[in-house]
């Protein structure tokens, strides 16, 4: 069975794209999915996050794009946050100048489909491969909803579709027949009586997740530790989120 390929993707920055790959993730190879993370985004904060002395990684996502010939599995390394190894979390990390590999492929031939043909060899080898891209719509992106099978596209608690508009318009217009999508519920506060309106009226008109990520203070204290939740003290409701997700996602 080959792998589930889901990408995050969202241009607009701050609705936790990050903290979503890095903690779904988590809550995937918990539940005994073999996964594989791929950060895109050159802030490399999934990478910091799951990887300890991430400056030290061989080989990055900067170097499958620039050189096309290398096989990806050379730059897989198992996630260590904290030094602690994660069974099933495996991740190939980002390069805080990898931007300069996206533009460096930009007007090059092919340059869409760069990753698709990179994690070909690996579909087999895991059960879930998560895409982190950059808060734009540029080379990462595309290649990122170009290889995907779901589009999983996180929106914070103002359920501002600032963003969402120009992934859905690119997912029509990739090469890509079997790409589906899902919006996440982000830092959801389940009080709220305003929230609650705009939600249902997102539901009737777009795909949206069964589970929502609440609001929880530990999410960003996590990303400030470098580590996932799971390894943060306080309260577990994200972490049951993330896990309800994670099984969401792969029934999808």
């Amino acid at each position: 069975m080959k792998a589930k390929i889901i990408a995050l993707a969202n241009k607009k920055g701050g609705v936790g794209k990050s903290s979503t790959a890095i903690n779904l993730s988590v809550s995937l190879a918990k539940l005994g999915y073999r996964t594989l993370v791929l950060d895109l985004d050159g802030q490399a904060n999934t990478t910091s996050c799951l990887v300890n002395n991430f400056r030290e990684l061989k080989y990055t996502i900067m170097d499958l794009f620039m050189n096309r010939k290398l096989a990806a599995g050379e730059a897989v390394v198992a996630a260590n946050p904290g030094g602690e190894v994660i069974d099933n979390l495996f991740i190939i990390g980002a390069h805080l100048q990898q931007q300069d590999a996206y533009d460096f492929v930009n007007n090059r031939a092919g340059r869409d489909s760069i990753l698709k043909k990179h994690l070909a060899p690996l579909v087999d080898q895991f059960d879930c491969i998560l895409l982190d891209s950059p808060p734009d719509v540029g080379p990462a992106t595309i290649n990122a909803l170009n290889a995907a099978d779901l589009a999983l596209i996180p929106i914070d608690g103002s359920f501002s579709l600032d963003g969402v508009a120009d992934i859905l318009n690119i997912i029509e217009e990739v090469d890509n027949n079997r790409l589906d999508y899902l919006i996440l519920f982000n830092k959801y506060d389940l009080r709220s009586t305003s929230i609650n309106t705009k939600m249902s009226d997102l539901v009737s008109e777009y795909n949206v997740a069964s589970t929502k990520v609440r609001t929880s203070k530990p999410i960003n204290n996590a990303q400030m530790d470098y580590v996932p939740l799971t390894m943060h003290k306080g309260d577990r409701s994200a972490v049951e989120d993330y896990d309800k997700l994670a099984q969401e996602v792969m029934d999808v």
